[in-house]
């Protein structure tokens, strides 16, 4: 439904956090404020919430419930359930449901979208394709649930979108995508989804939001070729290694195109495997968007890795030890965790855990710790603890690695103790500190980006503290 459409009906926008605040600022100049209204669940209703709108109310702080009656159009912001019981009743009684993204690609038929998603790498895929094409000199919006929400972008113009689109996003997506992309597939925010079969049908949408074009389909993730086997437009990338020939594929840390090494990891500054495999996936979709392999591959190793995924961070040291910290707030899944502990190997590392309690499953993090013990734990709320007692009854961490924080920067101090501890009982020259947490950070922080900044902030404030004290 496009913006016009709108005219002469009451919309309410549900959800006043990032999309809900970018939808209201693109359709206040056309409906006014009588018509338009912002509702939120909880939160104070402030001028510094809406931002630069600076109004004062905006925002409509109670709970969703028949009220809704009262309007003729719902745009609900992608954190707010699509079953949600009002939303529920409020469909039943007629009612009209959109999503902002809907919004978007009703008005901007005219440009073609490549969506991606996954329930891992879709960040990192999404951003390395956007700088492939940009690099071949094309003019790309990268937007969605990275950057930018689609909707604050109907103005900007570009010769193709590259859509970052999360579950929540395509659950109740309307419209045409030019390409589609998912990267992993695997269990997860099956609080918010109500079931795996749920959270998978939203993921699997994206081949009905491409009407018959190809989505191309990670073939490293088994359970997803077989989730997606009954899809004739689906399009298979990266096969393992022994199936390989000629085709654009991952083998060891290297990436090969018609049976030659093109780009290797040591090329550029990504940590793991799994971002090689997010390389593939983005130059395989350069393959299909008509430009050559061999002249994009020249462009990956400038590729920068995102903030707050797998980040080096300036913190503070030890005398007689070494210490790298690393920032990985974005990972908010065991399996991203699990990602990010393969990226450090056998390194000696203290892996700091805990937000907030969805539901995840630790087994893929517990079996690859039976082959690559953590020198420490350090457990944050809400569930950080939860966390530590599977890794303990599961028997890959002893007691004494394990300890509890009640924020950051108490983690942080007792990580340097754990380290200190460690290097007096034996020989350690150098070693990791990892915030990884596989949960959500939603209690506690705005978002990821907010408890990455956060921990940031703590290392330097610590790395200033030793400084002065010297």
């Amino acid at each position: 439904m496009k913006r016009a459409s709108l005219i002469g009906q009451r919309v309410v926008i549900l959800g006043a956090g990032r999309e809900g605040l970018a939808t209201y600022e693109a359709l206040l100049p056309i409906l006014g404020p009588e018509t338009l209204q912002i509702w939120a669940e909880s939160g104070p209703a402030s001028v510094e919430q809406v931002g630069a709108l600076a109004i004062k109310t905006a925002i409509q702080t109670g709970p969703f419930d028949e009220r809704l009656a009262d309007f003729d159009v719902a745009i609900r912001s992608p954190g707010i359930q699509v079953d949600h019981p009002a939303l529920v009743a409020y469909r039943a009684r007629g009612g009209r449901v959109l999503s902002p993204s809907s919004i978007y690609l009703a008005e901007r038929p005219d440009v073609p979208i490549i969506g991606v998603t996954g329930s891992k790498g879709k960040s990192t895929t999404s951003s390395i394709l956007a700088h492939l094409l940009q690099a071949q000199g094309r003019s790309v919006l990268l937007a969605g649930n990275i950057g930018k929400p689609l909707i604050s972008c109907l103005e900007t113009k570009s010769d193709v979108v590259v859509a970052e689109l999360s579950s929540y996003q395509l659950s109740d997506l309307e419209g045409a995508l030019s390409l589609g992309v998912i990267t992993r597939l695997f269990p997860e925010h099956v609080d918010w989804h109500g079931s795996v079969a749920s959270y998978y049908g939203a993921k699997k949408r994206l081949f009905d939001l491409v009407a018959g074009q190809p989505v191309l389909i990670n073939q490293r993730d088994l359970n997803l070729v077989e989730e997606t086997e009954d899809r004739p437009n689906r399009v298979l990338v990266n096969p393992p290694e022994a199936q390989a020939s000629g085709e654009l594929h991952r083998r060891g840390n290297t990436i090969y195109h018609q049976g030659q090494p093109i780009f290797d990891a040591s090329q550029w500054a990504l940590r793991g495997r799994h971002n090689i495999d997010n390389a593939v996936m983005a130059l395989a979709v350069v393959e299909q968007w008509g430009d050559q392999i061999s002249q994009a591959v020249t462009h990956l190793g400038q590729f920068q890795a995102l903030a707050h995924r797998l980040s080096p961070v300036a913190g503070p040291q030890l005398h007689d030890v070494a210490i790298g910290w690393v920032n990985d707030s974005i990972a908010t899944t065991p399996h991203a965790t699990k990602a990010a502990l393969e990226a450090f190997g056998d390194q000696p590392l203290v892996l700091m855990v805990g937000g907030y309690e969805r539901g995840g499953d630790w087994t893929v993090v517990i079996d690859h710790l039976k082959n690559h013990p953590l020198l420490g734990l350090v457990a944050l709320p809400d569930n950080g603890a939860a966390i530590a007692e599977r890794l303990l009854g599961a028997q890959v961490i002893a007691d004494a690695q394990v300890l509890y924080a009640e924020d950051l920067d108490q983690g942080i101090e007792k990580a340097l103790g754990l380290i200190q501890q460690q290097a007096n009982q034996c020989s350690l020259s150098s070693c990791a500190v990892l915030l990884s947490p596989g949960a959500p950070s939603f209690g506690h922080y705005r978002d990821f980006e907010h408890r990455g900044q956060s921990f940031v902030d703590a290392l330097i404030a610590r790395s200033k503290s030793a400084q002065r004290s010297r």
